[in-house]
């Protein structure tokens, strides 16, 4: 057994693992159980991303100073981690490139790569040097190379991920709403109008005799005042 190989089965784990251990609840846990929660002012999934960057600082510090590693993979592996994010930087979706003032994908693929690291030292510590380096590569790559694959339409309302991450390759909502055309808006359906009942006048009265003074006759009450009282038939034939 070489020596890089005695030194991969004596690597110092547990501070790896705890750290992700308290990443992972701080970032999903957190939001989840308390969402509406206020901590020192912070909403609870705004602690959550500043809990998982520090997560990685405590990854990124054990594994250079505490794992116990050969120097050749401590280093090997954060050169790696920055080669992923500028590889995985020029080819991912604009969304990503530009959110969050050009950080969203430093805040979100680090985490990641943080995690995929402790996660194979902790499944390659028996093996060479040789294949326990090739597979270190292969896992930060991938890890890093799963923010290519994604876009953002924005944040989301769910604290525990931030962000509304979609694949790539699947059609926006605006992309969906061009493809299914738009809808000329239908003409509106004549309001019904009100039937009126017909209006009966009143048949006007005959008057065959003498009409009464009355108040509400005024005209007629004059004239018959002013030619005073009618002459009888005999006194006209006289």
């Amino acid at each position: 057994m070489t020596n890089d190989s005695s030194s991969s089965t004596s690597l110092r784990l547990w501070p790896g693992v705890a750290a992700v251990v308290v990443t992972i609840a701080v970032r999903f846990g957190l939001p989840t159980v308390f969402p509406e929660a206020l901590i020192f002012g912070l909403d609870s999934g705004l602690v959550g991303l500043l809990g998982s960057v520090m997560g990685t600082i405590a990854i990124i510090l054990w594994w250079l100073f505490f794992s116990r590693a050969p120097w050749a993979e401590r280093l090997g592996a954060i050169v790696m981690m920055a080669i992923a994010v500028i590889i995985v930087k020029a080819v991912s979706h604009p969304s990503i490139t530009g959110a969050g003032m050009g950080m969203l994908l430093y805040i979100h693929a680090m985490p990641v790569m943080g995690l995929a690291l402790v996660a194979w030292a902790a499944a390659t510590r028996g093996l060479g040097a040789g294949p326990r380096r090739l597979t270190m590569v292969v896992a930060i790559l991938l890890a890093g190379g799963l923010f290519a694959l994604l876009r953002t339409d924005g944040v989301t309302s769910n604290n525990t991920l931030g962000s509304d991450f979609r694949w790539r390759w699947t059609p926006t909502a605006e992309e969906l709403l061009l493809a299914r055309g738009v809808e000329e808006p239908r003409p509106l359906p004549p309001a019904p109008r009100a039937v009126q009942p017909p209006v009966v006048l009143p048949a006007p009265a005959v008057v065959t005799g003498p009409v009464a003074a009355s108040p509400l006759v005024p005209g007629v009450a004059a004239a018959e005042k002013k030619a005073g009282p009618a002459m009888s038939e005999r006194e006209v034939a006289q």
